[in-house]
């Protein structure tokens, strides 16, 4: 009885083993067949970003040459933009300061906020880079506020530039306007930009729209415009910016 319960034992310990040396020699077969599984799948995800990767790029240059041809139809916001990026970059002898009367007329052409909107994606798809943030990098805060102004004026929509409509809004613009002019430096100098008075000066329709344009100023900054004018402007200078003026029509 013993002998028999002795030999099952032994029996019984080397199936244990058996299995144990099968278990031991089939887990490295699946732990290789694990890797590869692992490897393959990166391998496929790899190539399918690869191919995603490749696919975006090739749709970007295709977008990026588009709007490059758009650049050259005038008055698209294509060339709107480029015209901006031109007047940031300044292409002069000394390629330095922005180009403020080429950037003044091509914002006076926006014929609306809805055209601006589409310049800014524009300038975005070209140069990929933000518009406004570059235009507040390279201007003072004066002409940045008069590019603002100009802006402010403009219709919600639009594709095509209107006749000055003599609004409420139009009348703050120029307010803004000037006293963005006046209050312009060279540096820490402090200076006065004769180019934006005039601009606004020429937009102006009537002597009596110039009338209405001193009462709004006057509410919004307590101060004279003539006086202003006169401060800020040579003697030289003030009768011929005022000569703009009377050279229009009375109403």
């Amino acid at each position: 009885m013993k002998g028999n319960q002795i030999n099952n034992l032994l029996q019984a310990a080397r199936i244990k083993k058996n299995l144990t040396s099968s278990l031991e020699h089939r887990q490295p077969e699946k732990t290789a067949e694990q890797d590869n599984t692992l490897r393959y799948a990166l391998y496929g995800f790899l190539a399918a970003g690869g191919c995603t990767l490749i696919g975006w790029l090739i749709i970007k240059r295709i977008r990026a040459n588009r709007n490059e041809n758009l650049s050259f139809v005038d008055g698209s916001p294509q060339a709107h933009a480029k015209q901006i990026r031109m007047a940031i970059e300044n292409d002069n002898w000394f390629h330095w300061g922005t180009d403020n009367e080429l950037l003044r007329s091509v914002w006076l052409e926006v014929p609306s906020k809805e055209h601006f909107a589409k310049i800014i994606a524009a300038y975005q798809a070209l140069y990929n880079s933000n518009m406004m943030r570059d235009l507040k990098d390279d201007l003072d805060s004066m002409e940045y506020s008069e590019m603002l102004a100009i802006l402010s004026a403009k219709p919600e929509k639009g594709t095509s530039l209107q006749p000055i409509t003599l609004t409420q809004e139009q009348y703050v613009s120029w307010a803004k306007r000037l006293q963005a002019a006046f209050n312009d430096s060279w540096g820490p100098f402090p200076a006065t930009d004769e180019a934006a008075i005039r601009s606004v000066f020429t937009e102006i329709p009537t002597q009596a729209a110039f009338d209405r344009l001193k009462q709004v100023y006057a509410a919004h900054y307590a101060a004279s415009l003539p006086d202003e004018l006169k401060s800020e402007l040579s003697i030289f200078e003030y009768p011929e910016m005022m000569r703009i003026i009377y050279d229009k029509p009375s109403l």
